[in-house]
């Protein structure tokens, strides 16, 4: 790889240090220039290295979310009227709803279906918003179960101001899935959901 003794130098000077004539300014563009053309993995080398890594953000979002959920574990898992499954689980998933939200309806459906095929496992619905439906929707849980849950009409108003609970865990959408080790914002398919539990 080319570098121009002019180019060792300005690489090595603190920034502003260089005081040029406009003769060495163009004489450093030119091999500036030439270098890059001769080497442009250097432009992407530059990129990569000022780009952050997202291994580390991602990893720093699952500590806040671990903390959280740490924080607020008794009201997330503490089994209520308001779930179905087991009594005594092996593992609680706390699903946040909405009436509002389809996805939230068919996910009851493999909700169910999961208990069913997973003994251990208890789910705890808490409510996502603050709509009477979602409030209504819950009482009906504790009143009579899962099934008549399923049958319920869950209407079609829209979604009420984001429940405390769910701006405290900084929830922006339903379903949104909570295990003490993982937090998963919207709807995802059993399959994956399978997975999650037996981490």
């Amino acid at each position: 790889m080319r570098l121009p003794a002019l180019l060792v130098l300005a690489l090595a000077a603190p920034a502003g240090a260089m005081d040029l004539s406009p003769d060495s300014r163009r004489a450093f563009g030119a091999e500036v220039r030439a270098l890059l053309l001769d080497e442009p993995g250097l432009v992407i080398q530059a990129f990569e290295a000022a780009r952050p890594d997202p291994s580390a953000i991602y990893a720093e979002a699952a500590e806040d979310d671990l903390a959280l959920i740490a924080n607020h574990a008794d009201a997330l898992f503490v089994p209520t009227g308001a779930g179905f499954g087991a009594d005594t689980p092996d593992i609680v998933l706390t699903v946040f709803v909405a009436a509002a939200s389809a996805d939230c309806r068919a996910a009851l459906a493999d909700l169910v279906a999961l208990t069913a095929e997973h003994p251990g496992l208890r789910v705890e619905l808490r409510a996502f918003d603050t709509a009477p439906e979602t409030e209504a929707l819950l009482n009906l849980l504790v009143e009579a179960g899962p099934e008549a849950l399923l049958a319920a009409d869950w209407g079609v108003s829209p979604p009420g101001a984001p429940s405390d609970l769910a701006q405290e865990m900084g929830l922006d959408t339903a379903p949104s899935y909570l295990t003490r080790k993982t937090m998963i914002r919207g709807a995802i398919p059993p399959v994956v959901l399978e997975r999650y539990l037996s981490e």
